[in-house]
């Protein structure tokens, strides 16, 4: 089955629109698999990255950058001897799904960059590492992955708990933000890291890093933005109470097992990484001169009932998951048309 991944980076804080475009404009959206795609198996999951960037971001990247990542077949497929109906060629980044069933047919969809199933996670973080120094520079970003569950989306984006080779794309940017932080704090400026953890659950929020404690969605009139009432933020002096935060939240995330994944995640969880940076305002104290937000979307995967043989609870969450995956594809199929 084929999945997609996404990634996502720097769009115009609200208090540098007057400078600049509007944020987050789409300009190339990815194609739509097509239904007798959909309907035959593969037993490569395909993860795809969208990146957002500000026009004023340091390297001249689009606003929407899309990545497709295949993984390799899992011990089920193995044993289940499914054949690969997906190839990837990164010379043409595109990738090409063939039909099992008499005829042939296949299709052909053309992205940014493809990802084949030898692709380490490392392989991966040069396309983001630009969103760092976005978000210290005042902007924000986002970096999401969607697509069917069991694509390895929270594998490339959280990695595992303990820390090897395998990093996900977030222990990367862990790093970077600190090193980064490193070279350009001075005795006349200064940086304050502070980071959120949320899940979308049934359509219910809650805060990950307060014990799932129910939390609320507010517009803000003022800077004509939503926020969370009642969301807690917590302070970070280092990329290692970054993933102590980030492990602390995911372990409280609702997952389940289902016919297609063991561990599949039942909810959609945002990461919040929010950059203050300070300069003294002369009377003692700091002032905070530019906010930027990095922004970590794992987003639950879809799935076909079918399939995933869920029933009870878990039919309800897939319910629930699809609508709201199914709703983002029509805001986004709006800003694009």
């Amino acid at each position: 089955s084929l999945c997609k991944f996404s990634f996502s980076r720097g769009s115009v804080p609200k208090s540098q629109m007057k400078s600049s475009q509007k944020n987050g404009s789409l300009l190339r959206p990815s194609k739509s698999m097509s239904a007798p795609a959909r309907r035959k198996r593969s037993n490569s999951n395909v993860s795809a990255g969208r990146a957002s960037a500000s026009r004023l971001c340091r390297q001249n990247f689009e606003n929407i950058v899309v990545l497709v990542r295949c993984r390799p077949m899992n011990s089920i497929e193995k044993r289940q001897e499914e054949e690969t109906t997906v190839e990837c060629s990164k010379e043409m980044s595109e990738i090409t799904c063939r039909v099992n069933e008499p005829g042939g047919r296949f299709f052909r969809f053309t992205f940014d960059e493809v990802f084949n199933q030898d692709a380490k996670q490392a392989d991966l973080y040069p396309r983001c590492r630009p969103l760092i120094s976005s978000v210290l520079d005042g902007y924000n970003a986002t970096i999401f992955a969607y697509g069917q569950s069991g694509a390895g989306k929270t594998f490339t984006m959280e990695g595992p708990e303990i820390a090897t080779s395998s990093d996900g794309i977030l222990q990367f940017a862990f790093e970077d933000i600190f090193l980064m932080i490193k070279t350009l704090a001075s005795p006349r400026k200064r940086y304050l890291i502070s980071a959120s953890y949320v899940e979308i659950y049934n359509e219910a929020l809650y805060d990950l890093l307060a014990s799932r404690r129910h939390v609320t969605l507010r517009y803000d009139s003022v800077y004509g933005n939503f926020n969370l009432n009642g969301e807690v933020r917590l302070p970070v002096t280092s990329a290692k109470g970054l993933r102590s935060l980030l492990n602390k939240g995911s372990k409280l995330r609702n997952t389940g097992s289902t016919g297609i994944n063991l561990r599949s995640s039942r909810s959609h969880a945002v990461f919040t990484i929010t950059v203050e940076s300070q300069i003294p305002n002369g009377q003692g104290a700091w002032s905070t001169t530019r906010v930027g937000k990095l922004n970590c979307v794992d987003l639950a995967g879809s799935e076909r009932v079918a399939k995933a043989k869920t029933e009870g609870k878990r039919l309800k969450e897939a319910g629930k998951i699809n609508q709201s995956l199914f709703t983002l594809g029509m805001v986004i199929n709006s800003l694009v048309t």
